[in-house]
């Protein structure tokens, strides 16, 4: 009986012992702040690790990594709901994470700035009162109305509307755990359906609209803001997005060229961090750098040498097809952060555009419910900390 009871005893305590750790770790992917930036994260892990630790990451944030960066996606901008008191800065990037949640179990990329689509988030409180309970405790609950929408004509073309409700020791707190609450549904997914048939329908009616914004992108010789507005056409749109995807591989083209030196230097340092391991970002900064230039000379000399000094053990359990399936995503992170970063202070100058029209601009009503200014470096932070392991 003794024996019975004691080795229950340190079952429990390894099961708390490993609740602890657990706990530690979640918490400082929670905390973590990763700069947003173009140049390319490296890991010391084996690709093995590697892959591990990416299904890890999307099994926690629930956000489905290729979805996110995927350049063929219906791409909607996240939008949450303006910061109040008890919806501060925190929470509003929990929202933002469950938006992506969302959008990406539906497999819709949401980080996109250059959409003029959005999937919105309005919040308004409706109870917010003291529990009666010992210890006393936080309770507020709020009416949670989903959007899709136009940011340029502000026009609804679908909407959905629930209710959710949280407990805490502050009413920031309780908005924290009500928030949680905020998950994907079939009437979320309906609401997503309904209103596709309109952004695509959008899209094919303003191409003249986008040709131009290119144009003026590219005259400016901001080749990543325009990659942005080129990629933001979903496939669906089959006119527009024909034309959009013969104007991508110039304005690529001309993006390598401008940024071949900060990615040669970003090849070497990848190479460096890497020494003996093999990672797909190393590939993914060789493609890109414009052919027949002494960059992607160099590189492709470096790139060899790399190649070389890998183990012949490791490299042989993955095969040529993954290497080429992860350096694909590899490239595809990077040409998104240089569209999204590019594309920021242009969205971020609209929001508080928008925000000095006050109530005389059309769907003023729509717009005072949303967080415009500060809502694209949040989403830059959110989107570093789901892609730091990939």
């Amino acid at each position: 009986m003794k024996t019975h009871v004691l080795i229950i005893m340190t079952a429990v305590l390894c099961l708390l012992s490993c609740g602890n750790h657990q706990n530690s770790s979640q918490s400082n992917n929670g905390s973590s702040v990763v700069k947003f930036a173009p140049k390319e994260r490296t890991s010391s892990l084996t690709d093995a690790e590697r892959q591990t630790a990416i299904a890890q990451k999307q099994q926690e944030t629930e956000v489905n990594i290729e979805t996110l960066i995927s350049p063929h996606s219906l791409r909607l901008t996240v939008l949450p709901p303006a910061i109040t008191d008890d919806i501060t800065d925190a929470v509003c990037e929990q929202i933002i994470m469950q938006l992506l949640r969302i959008t990406s179990a539906n497999g819709i990329s949401g980080v996109n700035g250059s959409s003029p689509m959005a999937f919105a988030l309005a919040m308004n409180p409706v109870e917010r009162k003291v529990t009666g309970t010992v210890p006393q405790k936080m309770l507020i609950s709020y009416d949670a109305t989903y959007y899709i929408l136009n940011m340029q004509t502000w026009d609804v073309y679908a909407s959905y509307a629930t209710q959710v409700t949280g407990v805490g020791d502050s009413f920031e707190l309780a908005t924290s755990s009500a928030v949680r609450e905020l998950k994907n549904s079939s009437e979320i997914q309906q609401m997503i359906a309904q209103a596709e048939v309109n952004v695509v329908t959008w899209f094919e009616n303003n191409i003249h609209t986008l040709q131009n914004r290119v144009t003026q992108a590219c005259s400016s010789q901001n080749y990543a803001a325009a990659l942005a507005v080129l990629n933001a056409v979903p496939e669906q749109a089959i006119n527009c997005h024909k034309w959009a995807s013969e104007q991508v591989p110039f304005v690529i083209d001309q993006l390598k060229k401008q940024v071949a030196h900060v990615e040669l230097a970003a090849l070497k340092d990848a190479i460096a961090m890497a020494m003996s391991e093999y990672n797909p970002a190393v590939g993914a900064h060789l493609a890109m750098l414009p052919l027949g230039t002494p960059e992607a000379e160099e590189g492709t000399r470096l790139y060899a040498q790399y190649m070389q000094q890998i183990d012949k053990e490791r490299l042989r359990k993955l095969d040529l097809e993954e290497r080429k399936r992860l350096e694909a995503l590899e490239l595809q992170k990077l040409q998104m952060q240089y569209e999204h970063e590019a594309t920021m202070k242009e969205m971020e100058a609209q929001a508080a555009e928008t925000k000095n029209a006050g109530n005389s601009s059309k769907g003023s009503s729509i717009k005072s419910f949303f967080n415009g200014v500060s809502v694209w470096s949040m989403i830059s932070q959110v989107l570093s900390r789901c892609l730091f392991l990939f």
